[in-house]
């Protein structure tokens, strides 16, 4: 009597999406982890924009302004994904079913600095504040 070994099945190479204030989902990615890293940007922004507009067909001529203009930030590992579009999912380690967390993107303040910018930090953590406030406490 033979056995009856299954075949291997092939699976589609996904990556999960949690988005902040959203379901979650997974985005089937055709080309594996040579996925491009802009094929799951705009995956996850149709995705989320029909799921705020209801269902709608995506017009294939205008795809870039078809998600609307909400922008994502891409949390992979702790880090925010800066990769160009171009960038595939090997070049950041991403493999099949690993989780990408998702929230919008706040739009810039005038005026708002970045923490980086030397102008805006707080006089009190200066350096050269740092001996003037030791002398004037003895």
């Amino acid at each position: 009597a033979g056995e009856h070994v299954p075949e291997p099945r092939s699976e589609v190479f996904t990556v999960k999406v949690l988005p902040l204030n959203h379901p979650r989902f997974s985005v089937p990615c055709p080309d594996g982890a040579n996925t491009s890293l802009g094929f799951l940007r705009q995956s996850i922004r149709n995705v989320l924009s029909s799921a705020k507009q209801g269902p709608r067909e995506v017009d294939m001529d205008n795809i870039d302004n078809a998600a609307g203009a909400t922008d994502y930030r891409l949390i992979f590992r702790g880090r925010e994904v800066v990769q160009p579009d171009t960038d595939t999912f090997a070049s950041i380690d991403l493999g099949h079913e690993c989780a990408v967390h998702c929230c919008p993107r706040l739009p810039a303040a005038a005026g708002v600095r970045k923490n980086n910018d030397a102008s805006a930090q707080d006089p009190r953590c200066s350096p050269s504040n740092a001996s003037g406030a030791a002398s004037s406490a003895s």
